[in-house]
């Protein structure tokens, strides 16, 4: 009975510390992401606030599936319009889904502590995309 016990504790220790080794990648542009097909972004405004950098818009959902949860829009941010200097990324989680000719809103928002982002007021948003983090 000793024994047993010992060999149940030792096998849920080793699942514990595999399910905790096995965190889901949220790195902004990574390759493993899957993105959606189908979506349509719209940049309506971008701007400053504090120390943070802003960008809202709408994606559109024009594919031929419903967006299931849990999905995400990212996008790269720039010093300027010429796309050269990347800032960094952001993205937003949703935990509904967007079904075909729906339209949500998003708002990704940008901090960094390597750069005074209030000195890239004319920054930009670009790579936009709608996607799935694969799970581990």
């Amino acid at each position: 009975m000793k024994k047993q016990l010992v060999v149940l504790v030792l096998i849920f220790s080793v699942l514990f510390f595999l399910a905790a080794s096995c965190e889901e990648s949220n790195a902004i542009g990574s390759e493993d992401d899957i993105a959606i097909a189908g979506t349509i972004f719209h940049l309506d405004t971008t701007y400053t606030y504090i120390d943070k950098l802003i960008a809202e818009g709408t994606v559109e959902n024009n594919g031929s599936q419903t967006i299931t949860p849990t999905w995400y829009v990212e996008g790269q941010f720039y010093a300027d319009s010429s796309f050269v200097v990347k800032l960094g990324g952001a993205n937003l989680s949703f935990n509904f889904p967007l079904e075909i000719g729906q339209t949500t809103y998003w708002k990704l928002e940008f901090t960094s502590d390597v750069a005074d982002v209030t000195e890239f007021p004319n920054f930009a948003v670009g790579e936009l995309r709608a996607l799935y983090h694969p799970t581990t």
